[in-house]
């Protein structure tokens, strides 16, 4: 019995020195854990992937750096109270203060755009009857073609039973002038010229085959490039911007049949174009017909004014918008289309609370301006606006002409007293 209570004894002894022993080293790791913590740690203000554990200079940027606080954190979900002090907390400083003007501003909308085929320019060339092309003489896509030019030959039974009817009523009945003229006009909505018309009068000889003429200048684009151009307006100008449409062979090949009132192709006359500039919706009530626009270009040396020959409605996803089309005489040739252009449009004045683009800070779905509060104390004021025109910026809601702000809001957000750190 007394030897089963000194093992008892023994045991309990062991016990407790493991649990003390277990604490102390516990303990140690706290220790060593927290001088590790609260160890200074410095970083680059401009690099933070820079972390150094001795003062000393960022090896990218040459700056001092500077103690890195312990409880910097990381996030991912920035919104605008992660960035900037919230609205009821202040900054101080000293900048240029301004106030919002009520006043008539000259609306002059600057925009971009480019120039485009006036597709009222484009002539449609059409079989007019059954038959086969025997020569072609235009091959390839934006070819240039001038008025009256050959296009092709085409072998047509209907043309050449057309062309015996007129034969033969002016070999066995001279005096029925109306068959005759009959006869002429139907030849004439078969596509034969009054030239051709004559030429088979005089000869009383068929012939088998009838050459189709260029009515208009301009370039050949073939029916079915000419639809995928027009899906994506800003395409047309492939002619003159060393596309691959350039390069393209017709499809049209000689020996190949033609079905009546069949589309080949069209011919694109550039003597006229189109400047298609961008509006946003909110521009809509201020840009109307006639208003004059100043178009800028390198094609050009010195800017021009053309008015507005109509504004189109336009809706990209949920994004509504205008496309400013201005008409354009182009004989000299100074203008190529696909060419990228800027324009100003007067669109009158407006009488409205005005301030000036940089006492604005647009963080996205908001923008702010700087109140001032006091004496040099500055907070975030929430604005709605309308249109931008020249350097001023229309406010509708958030300030009045009574307030004071910044006159630069970004220095102000650069400022360190009112970023957080």
């Amino acid at each position: 019995m007394k030897k089963k209570l000194n093992n008892d004894r023994n045991y309990f002894f062991y016990l407790i020195l493991l649990v003390l022993t277990l604490g102390s080293c516990s303990e140690s790791k706290n220790e060593k854990h927290d001088e590790a913590m609260h160890k200074k740690l410095y970083t680059c203000s401009m690099h933070p992937q820079i972390i150094r554990d001795a003062p000393g200079k960022c090896p990218i940027c040459g700056m001092d750096l500077v103690e890195k606080k312990s409880d910097d954190k990381v996030t991912l979900d920035v919104e605008m109270d992660d960035l900037i002090k919230p609205v009821d907390g202040y900054v101080l400083s000293s900048v240029k203060t301004i106030s919002p003007t009520e006043k008539e501003v000259p609306i002059v909308f600057e925009v971009s755009g480019f120039i485009s085929y006036d597709t009222r320019q484009f002539s449609t060339i059409s079989s007019r009857y059954d038959g086969r092309i025997e020569k072609l003489y235009v091959k390839y896509n934006f070819q240039k073609v001038e008025k009256g030019q050959a296009l092709f030959e085409m072998y047509s039974p209907e043309l050449i039973t057309a062309q015996q009817n007129l034969i033969f009523l002016l070999k066995n009945d001279e005096t029925n002038t109306t068959l005759i003229e009959s006869a002429k006009h139907r030849l004439s909505l078969l596509g034969m010229t009054k030239t051709q018309t004559e030429q088979l009068i005089s000869t009383k000889q068929t012939m088998s085959t009838t050459t189709v003429y260029s009515p208009v200048d301009g370039y050949v684009i073939e029916e079915k490039l000419s639809a995928q151009m027009g899906s994506n307006k800003n395409s047309m100008g492939a002619a003159n911007t060393n596309t691959d449409y350039s390069t393209q062979e017709l499809s049209l090949k000689e020996g190949q049949t033609l079905l009546k009132e069949e589309r080949i192709f069209k011919i694109v006359n550039t003597q006229m174009v189109w400047a298609l500039l961008k509006l946003s919706g909110n521009q809509a009530e201020y840009v109307k017909k006639s208003d004059i626009v100043k178009i800028f270009s390198q094609s050009i040396s010195e800017p021009i004014s053309s008015p507005v020959d109509f504004v189109e409605p336009m809706f990209e996803g949920t994004e509504k918008y205008l496309t400013v089309h201005v008409h354009l005489h182009n004989t000299e040739g100074k203008w190529k289309v696909g060419d990228l252009i800027s324009a100003e449009i007067n669109g009158g004045q407006k009488k409205s609370l005005w301030i000036n683009k940089e006492s604005i800070l647009n963080l996205g779905n908001e923008t702010v301006v700087f109140l001032k509060e006091g004496n040099n104390f500055f907070k975030v004021r929430k604005v709605v606006t309308g249109i931008t025109a020249n350097n001023w910026i229309e406010v509708l809601e958030g300030i009045s002409s009574n307030d004071s702000i910044a006159d630069n809001a970004q220095y102000l957000i650069d400022s360190e007293n009112f970023v957080k750190q």
